[in-house]
């Protein structure tokens, strides 16, 4: 077929010459056209519904080919879901399993424009607001039955689409139809199940050397290693009953009576337990031991080859999970150890790969289609699983080297630190006088001075947002339990189930009161670090101009505590807090009914409790996060400007290095007034809390159309939630 007249490209089959394409393709092969005009077949041609021996599909879907399975009798795999009761096999899953969630993982922009690292930094924040460790953790029990489905549950928060959790499934509810497409088994259709919506369900999926969409788990081959080994204890337990006491046997003359005999009987078994019996004088009790022909370590080593091989099935080695083993040492056994710890990552790293690409293939793809339409280069999620290497050994050897003499190229260095080359147009970092340290001071890390008298000497600058985190996280926590408890004692001493509404009141008003009471000295503390260190350490190295921590500095710390304070305490009537806790509510209420209240099943308000619980601490934590983030930023710009103003600098630049929305892009560069700016603070340090929210509300929406007014009044950044915005000094102004 000929190229397309428009764009010289392969002609694209249709669905209406598809079938004859790939029929033409089957029969006659050699006479295909030449590779220049050939057309481009876009179906699949070696498909099992095509395959002369492939007896596994039926209807409209394909079985699972999994010959364990079918030796059994089944088609789903709870058989193996049932194997994680061996404690050997849970315990090396879960090691394999946690080994992977336990890294680090970092999502790569699809670009290098700035809407790139925007849709990158919008993945990482939705994936970091619910439980993505645990739903990472669910899927990779794919590893052990072929595949592992999760549920995506959507959530529409504020014109975005967030990911308010993932619910694993077990294995039994689904099939995958002719052209592997997921199917899920009803009440209403058992067998060949429905259809799923689009962008609901993540499977992870083992890989399959035949293409099976069922994968290939480990199950299918653990299944007779563990029913061996179950089988083995079993015999190894009688055996063990058998032979670890003697028999009893009694002897009687002839003509006893039958309840003489019963009598016997009950004293042979009084034998095993009691320490004295009695018994006739004409009859006689002995003991009759077994003679063994076998040993009770045949067992311990047949049920320790089943171990091995199950280890050795499940993470590739043995020495890294069974200490002495082998019996090994010395250098030889050092070299074993270290080629079974090579293995072990190289399992790691395949189940991170794997893991990755799927969720990127799936979760990733739909979130971005939600949220930012028409994209084409989509970010990446990885995991880290490379030891970070040490470079500082090889620096200090370079240093050396070059201090010899001996000169080698450029591109080297970039290469062996991982630092990427400069292109032009981009601003080249410059080292400092060995005087003035390796850091460069935050305040003036964006924007260099123009006048060339003036150096920027501060050290750089701690992480006070996970600082900050790390201290509010556990207070939020524990008030978070006693306030649940709260609630578990008054649903006891209800006697007739609330309205929702009232429930709903009830819960939100007890949690409410909870957290009002975190703790402001440690709030206030905080904040009076992050305020110190951005005035009085990461200086602007100025000649003749000290810097101080006076009255304007008590007030704007004080200010900026009660604000903190009053965001952490009250962030359950945030709009978003709220709903996710309502939703989660009305859905406990509506599921729970009045077994909440007494009524039905006590173990009801147990649940209930645990996963409201679970559901605040993150729901919290998640709302901290966001308060921390501005607060930190506003934190530090106010230690900014008082330090600009102490200095007598007459402007200030705003930098947004994130432009986290079209108002922050255009704010890039804009020049405010220090003075006016430093008034501004003074102004809002007399405010209360609930005054300066007023205040917020009474300024305008930070919107394109309102940038010169904020302009003119200097308002410094943070302008929103999340806002990354700073300021830099202008000291050529």
């Amino acid at each position: 077929m000929p190229d397309d007249p428009e764009t010289g490209t392969p002609e694209i089959t249709t669905d209406a010459n598809q079938a004859a394409i790939v029929a033409a393709a089957l029969e006659e092969p050699s006479i295909r056209p030449d590779a220049a005009t050939k057309p481009i077949v876009d179906v699949e041609v070696g498909s099992q519904i095509s395959d002369p021996w492939w007896a596994y599909y039926t209807g409209k879907i394909l079985l699972n080919p999994d010959k364990t399975l079918r030796t059994e009798g089944l088609q789903n795999t709870e058989l193996y879901e049932d194997l994680l009761r061996d404690a050997l096999v849970r315990s090396n899953l879960q090691t394999r399993r946690l080994a992977v969630i336990g890294k680090e993982w970092d999502i790569t922009p699809g670009g290098d424009r700035r809407q790139d690292q925007k849709i990158a930094d919008y993945v990482e924040r939705v994936l970091l607001n619910f439980d993505f460790d645990a739903a990472r953790y669910a899927l990779l029990q794919g590893i052990l039955t072929g595949f592992k489905v999760s549920e995506v549950m959507w959530e529409y928060s504020e014109g975005d689409v967030w990911i308010k959790e993932m619910i694993a499934k077990p294995c039994r509810r689904w099939s995958f139809g002719l052209k592997r497409e997921l199917r899920m088994l009803t009440r209403a259709n058992t067998f060949e199940g429905s259809p799923v919506p689009d962008r609901k369900f993540q499977v992870f999926r083992s890989v399959s050397d035949n293409g099976s969409p069922y994968g290939d788990g480990l199950g299918s081959a653990l299944y007779w290693l563990v029913w061996f080994k179950k089988n083995a204890i079993k015999f190894w337990m009688v055996f063990s009953e058998k032979f670890g006491s003697p028999t009893a046997v009694g002897t009687y003359p002839a003509g006893t009576t039958k309840e003489q005999q019963d009598a016997l009987l009950q004293a042979l078994a009084a034998v095993q337990q009691e320490a004295a019996i009695k018994i006739p004088e004409s009859m006689k009790i002995s003991l009759l031991e077994a003679q063994r022909s076998g040993s009770l370590a045949n067992y311990e080593m047949l049920c320790s080859f089943f171990n091995q091989e199950i280890t050795t099935l499940i993470m590739g080695q043995t020495l890294t999970t069974a200490s002495g083993h082998s019996g090994r040492s010395g250098s030889g056994g050092q070299a074993a150890a270290q080629t079974h710890e090579e293995v072990r990552e190289d399992y790691l790293k395949a189940d991170a790969d794997l893991l990755s690409n799927q969720l990127n293939n799936q979760l990733i793809r739909w979130l971005v289609d939600f949220n930012f339409p028409a994209v084409k280069n989509y970010p990446k999620f990885w995991i880290r699983t490379a030891q970070e290497a040490d470079l500082k050994p090889l620096a200090d050897r370079d240093a050396v080297i070059q201090k010899m003499g001996l000169r080698f190229p450029a591109s080297y260095l970039y290469e062996t630190y991982g630092i990427p080359q400069p292109e032009e147009g981009d601003e080249i970092a410059t080292p400092l006088p060995a005087s003035q340290g390796a850091q460069v001071s935050t305040a003036g890390a964006f924007r260099e001075c123009k006048c060339g008298h003036h150096e920027f000497a501060g050290p750089k600058s701690p992480d006070w947002h996970a600082e900050y985190m790390e201290m509010i996280s556990p207070m939020l926590t524990k008030l978070t339990r006693e306030g649940v408890g709260k609630v578990e004692t008054w649903l006891a001493q209800q006697q007739e189930p609330p309205t929702l509404e009232d429930f709903q009141a009830n819960v939100k008003r007890t949690l409410g009161e909870s957290y009002s009471a975190i703790d402001a000295a440690a709030i206030g503390g905080m904040v009076q670090q992050i305020y110190e260190w951005h005035k009085l350490t990461d200086l602007l190295a100025v000649p003749s101009v000290e810097i101080g921590f006076g009255g304007a500095d008590v007030r704007s710390v004080d200010f900026l505590s009660s604000l903190d304070h009053f965001y952490l305490s009250k962030f359950i009537d945030n709009s978003d807090a709220e709903r996710s806790m309502l939703n989660f509510l009305k859905e406990r209420y509506l599921e729970g009914g009045e077994g909440l209240f007494g009524r039905g099943d006590p173990h009801a308000v147990t649940e209930f409790v645990s996963r409201l619980k679970s559901h605040m601490i993150k729901v919290s934590n998640g709302q901290a996060d966001r308060i921390i983030d501005t607060a930190v930023q506003r934190i530090r710009n106010w230690g900014h400007i008082s330090q600009m103003h102490d200095m007598g600098l007459p402007e200030a630049e705003i930098y947004e290095p994130t432009a986290e929305c079209p108002f922050c892009e255009e704010m890039n560069g804009k020049v405010l007034s220090v003075k006016d700016a430093y008034a501004n603070m003074q102004n809002q340090a007399g405010m209360t809390p609930e005054a300066y929210q007023q205040f917020l509300k009474n300024r305008g929406q930070a919107i394109v159309d309102n940038i010169q007014d904020f302009i003119d009044r200097s308002e410094a950044p943070p302008y929103h939630p999340f806002c990354h915005g700073t300021i830099t000094a202008r000291f050529g102004a």
